[in-house]
């Protein structure tokens, strides 16, 4: 039993979490550069592009913090490169901001879409290269619990370093 069951069970789940994040990645495919897909000016392009290059962002669009987007924060905040943008064409107050936070406020001169598929947006995932891998309508928990298992396959991973064997000193 040991030596076929263990095995036969262990192939079938990491077959199973194999295909769940080989369906995930096709889902999060590119759908666009993100500072191309809205009609920003330059000023605006050139503070969201230097908050957001080498980040994998999360972007809530013209909406203040929820009591889930504040868990979010938290449940991401110890990665390296995580950034929640919060971006709004008029003025959303917050509360308290720390820089050892990965939240971030950018009040727009304007934000309007030109691209038909994000019009009714509230949250757009944004690669380290800034481009859009999937965008969010809602703000229902059910959306939040998509954007979770989304930003875990689209972070980077910690590169860890190889194991070296220590050379035996001469004499």
């Amino acid at each position: 039993m040991i030596l076929f069951g263990l095995p036969a069970g262990s192939w079938y789940f990491l077959k199973d979490g194999f295909n769940w994040r080989k369906a995930k990645l096709e889902e999060l495919a590119p759908k666009g550069r993100f500072l191309d897909s809205y009609d920003f000016s330059s000023l605006d392009k050139g503070e969201i592009f230097e908050e957001t290059t080498y980040k994998t962002t999360l972007v809530k669009i013209n909406e203040d913090l929820s009591k889930n987007d504040i868990t979010l924060i938290d449940q991401f905040k110890k990665s390296r490169t995580f950034l929640f943008l919060v971006l709004s064409d008029h003025l959303i107050t917050h509360e308290e901001f720390s820089s050892k936070q990965p939240l971030r406020y950018i009040n727009a001169s304007s934000i309007q879409t030109s691209n038909e598929q994000f019009k009714n947006a509230n949250y757009m995932l944004l690669d380290t290269a800034g481009v859009v891998r999937q965008y969010y309508s809602g703000t229902d928990k059910e959306t939040l619990t998509k954007i979770v298992e989304d930003i875990a396959v689209i972070l980077p991973r910690k590169i860890t370093p190889d194991i070296e064997m220590k050379k035996p000193q001469q004499q």
